[in-house]
């Protein structure tokens, strides 16, 4: 059971970092080519889009009681059917939000 724990404790702790670097690298790399003036730009946008796909996460935050039952009885292949139905759902709310952005991006 400990080894279990430290097992997801590490990955916890792995998927962390690497979600440090991948929202910290695009903005690292365009301050050394382009300068800070255009990362302060960037990072504006880049909020906007973000908070408009904010809405998507807390949905899929309501699956983890039911994700957390199936890992805790090892049932990989309703884990696995749970992930690929609600991915098909997060799917088609996240489409439409594309959409009126996309057009809003396109009358600007």
């Amino acid at each position: 059971m400990v080894r279990r724990q430290f097992a997801f404790g590490l990955k916890l702790h792995v998927s962390s970092t690497c979600a440090i670097v991948n929202r910290q690298l695009d903005k690292i790399l365009l301050s050394r080519w382009a300068g800070l003036g255009t990362v302060t730009s960037y990072e504006v946008g880049l909020r906007m889009a973000a908070n408009a796909g904010s809405f998507q996460p807390y949905l899929a935050a309501a699956l983890l009681p039911a994700a957390s039952q199936l890992d805790a009885t090892d049932d990989r292949d309703r884990l696995v059917a749970l992930y690929h139905r609600a991915s098909r759902y997060l799917f088609v709310v996240g489409v439409p939000i594309f959409l009126v952005l996309l057009r809003r991006a396109e009358r600007t």
